[in-house]
């Protein structure tokens, strides 16, 4: 019988907890007065910081479960 790696599918291009740091990051970042960021908004910021890096930019829908993930998270957080 043949052995299937474990890894299959899309090559990762960044690690999640690297992408979902940064995601927290963009979603708490706001300027003064400004309405709270949504998830699109924050989508569209990863994306440029993926590509100012000169990396590929994954999927949008494995971008959108990080920045929910981090969306998840932001209320846990101190003020």
């Amino acid at each position: 019988m043949r052995e299937t790696p474990e890894n299959r599918g899309r090559k990762l291009i960044y690690e999640h907890a690297d992408l979902q740091s940064v995601a927290l990051v963009l979603a708490l970042r706001k300027k003064q007065g400004a309405p709270e960021k949504t998830h699109t908004a924050v989508i569209e910021e990863l994306v440029d910081w993926c590509e100012r890096r000169r990396k590929k930019v994954p999927g949008r829908s494995t971008l959108f479960e990080i920045v929910k993930a981090a969306f998840r998270l932001k209320p846990t957080l101190p003020r």
